[in-house]
C-alpha cells in the first residue's frame, strides 16, 4: 500500500472521528440542562420511550398530605394529572415522530394528555418545545377543578383563592418500567397551595368521613407506598414521593 493512500485513509478516518466528537461535544452543550436525560437518550436512538409530563398538589394538613382515590388505578395519589396537548401540537408530533401511548385506555377524559411516545433522538427536543410553552395547556387548575370541586372536597368558591406557587420539576430519568415493560421517562412540575383555615377543616371532615375516596397520608405512609385504613393495606402511589 503506497504511503499517499495510507496518508489519504488516515486523513479520511481522522475526519470521521473529529466531526463525531464535534457532534457531540455540540450536543451536550446544547442539551446541558438536561444532561443526564440526553446522554442516555442518545445511547437509545431508536428507541421508543415512554413520556408522561404532569402536575402534582402539595396540600398540607397538620403535617399530612392529601391522597385522593385513582380513577384508572387502585390507589391513593396526590391531587393532579398529565398536561394537555392543544390542537396546534400536531406539528410538534409530526415533526417529532411522535405516537400515543397505547398503554392506557384512551378515553375522552385522557384524550390529548402529554402521556406519548418518543424516540430517544427526539426527546430532549421534546422536553425543549415543552418549557417554550407553547401549544399545550399551561394552567394547573383542570385537574384541581376536577378532583376538588367536582368531587365536593372543596366549595367552588375556593377556585377565587386559587394560587398555586411552583415548588420544583422533578425528572425521573430514563429507566425501564415494570409495570409497563418499557423505556420511560418521568416530569412532574410540583406546587405548594395554600389553603385557609375553613378549607383544611372541610378537607380533615371529607376525608374522614369518605376514606374510601380521599385520604391525609403521613411522610412514612408515602415513603412506604401503602397506608392502613381500618386494618387494611391501601396502596399509595409510587409518585406521591415527589410532593413530600
Amino acid at each position: 500500500m503506497s504511503s499517499n493512500l495510507i496518508a489519504f485513509l488516515l486523513s479520511v478516518v481522522a475526519g470521521l472521528i473529529s466531526g463525531w466528537l464535534f457532534w457531540i461535544f455540540r450536543y451536550i452543550l446544547e442539551n446541558r440542562k438536561h444532561l443526564s436525560v440526553a446522554v442516555r437518550a442518545m445511547l437509545l436512538w431508536k428507541t421508543e420511550i415512554r413520556v408522561s409530563i404532569s402536575y402534582l398538589f402539595q396540600i398540607k394538613i397538620n403535617g399530612k398530605y392529601l391522597l385522593v382515590k385513582g380513577n384508572r388505578i387502585d390507589q391513593y395519589q396526590p391531587v393532579g394529572g398529565v398536561f394537555k396537548m392543544l390542537p396546534s401540537f400536531k406539528d410538534i408530533k409530526r415533526n417529532y415522530e411522535i405516537t400515543d401511548d397505547d398503554h392506557l385506555p384512551i378515553d375522552e377524559t385522557s384524550k390529548d394528555d402529554l402521556r406519548i411516545r418518543v424516540q430517544g433522538k427526539n426527546l430532549v427536543k421534546l422536553f425543549n418545545w415543552f418549557y417554550t410553552r407553547k401549544n399545550r395547556e399551561v394552567g394547573v387548575h383542570r385537574e384541581f377543578y376536577e378532583e376538588m370541586i367536582m368531587t365536593e372536597i372543596l366549595e367552588v368558591n375556593s377556585l377565587r383563592s386559587f394560587t398555586p406557587e411552583y415548588c420544583k420539576t422533578v425528572n425521573t430519568n430514563i429507566h425501564f418500567s415494570k409495570h409497563f415493560k418499557c423505556k420511560e421517562v418521568l416530569f412532574y412540575e410540583i406546587y405548594d397551595l395554600e389553603l385557609t383555615n375553613q378549607e383544611e377543616e372541610r378537607i380533615v371532615k371529607y376525608c374522614e368521613s369518605n376514606p374510601e375516596k380521599a385520604i391525609l397520608a403521613t411522610q412514612d405512609d408515602i415513603s412506604k407506598e401503602c397506608i392502613d385504613l381500618n386494618g387494611s393495606s391501601k396502596k399509595t402511589g409510587e409518585h406521591a414521593k415527589h410532593i413530600l
